[in-house]
């Protein structure tokens, strides 16, 4: 291969991961404000950082998990974490640390407290 196509695989390659990055932030976003407003507690705003990733192997082959830090209160004086894994493929997990108990949604979108 010469130089040039090498240089445009890794430009692109480069570039689908900041947009895959910026679509999942922005997921985020959302899915944080509707957690947030289903268990009636305020998002805080600029809450929202990437903690970690990593790249996973599935049946599907390599895929980016991208778990994401929000923080919200209940009362006005507190603050809480939450936590948001995704996939490519959607939301693996979201995890609550609620004044009422730890709360977690899996995939399926089951609750278990």
């Amino acid at each position: 291969m010469s130089e040039g196509v090498v240089v445009l695989l890794l430009l692109g390659g480069a570039a689908y991961y900041w947009y895959s990055g910026r679509v999942a932030y922005e997921q985020t976003i959302g899915i944080s404000k509707t957690v947030c407003k289903d268990i009636n507690v305020q998002l805080l705003d600029d809450s929202i950082v990437l903690h970690r990733q990593s790249i996973v192997l599935n049946r599907q082959g390599p895929t980016i998990r991208r778990t994401y830090y929000f923080e919200f209160c209940s009362n006005g004086n507190d603050r809480r974490r939450g936590e948001i894994t995704l996939r490519s493929s959607g939301v693996e997990c979201i995890r609550i640390e609620h004044p009422d108990g730890h709360y977690f949604f899996n995939l399926a979108g089951t609750r278990a407290t």
